[in-house]
């Protein structure tokens, strides 16, 4: 029998949203590199939450979105479509350029991404958000929400 932690899924849920406010507002105030950023971090910790959860703290190491988003699947039953792994592997290929100068040819992160890449990045943090969320619920409704 699986057991949960609640304390810990909340946390790191929470932070999740702490990284997606500040992505939106990031883009609003049209810093569109670090609203990338904090896209893809929140996304990183809305997976770990999952992970952390459902007692896989060790899996929910690393950075990778998809070993993150593969790890959830096989021990929490995450269910993607295609076309949110592909937004995951595409969000994952912006973890160093919207950091550092030099994992760019030239300039710097501000010049090297705009309006547009800032809104994508927030669409596919937010759904991954949800569908860990609707996992969670799921989760707890299946079991009868037993805890750690």
């Amino acid at each position: 029998m699986v057991t949960f932690d609640e304390v810990e899924y909340q946390r790191w849920l929470q932070t999740a949203g702490d990284h997606l406010r500040v992505a939106r507002h990031d883009a609003e105030g049209r810093f569109h590199s670090a609203a990338v950023l904090q896209a893809e971090q929140a996304t990183q910790c809305a997976l770990k939450a999952l992970l952390h959860g459902v007692g896989h703290k060790r899996a929910a190491r690393g950075h990778g979105l998809l070993s993150l988003a593969e790890a959830c699947e096989g021990s929490a039953g995450l269910v993607l479509n295609g076309d949110d792994g592909q937004a995951l592997a595409r969000l994952a290929r912006d973890y160093q350029p919207t950091r550092y100068p030099d994992a760019l040819p030239e300039g710097t992160p501000m010049g090297h991404y705009g309006e547009q890449d800032a809104e994508w990045a927030l669409e596919i943090a937010s759904r991954i958000v949800e569908a860990v969320e609707a996992t969670w619920d799921r989760l707890m409704q299946e079991t009868g929400g037993g805890r750690a």
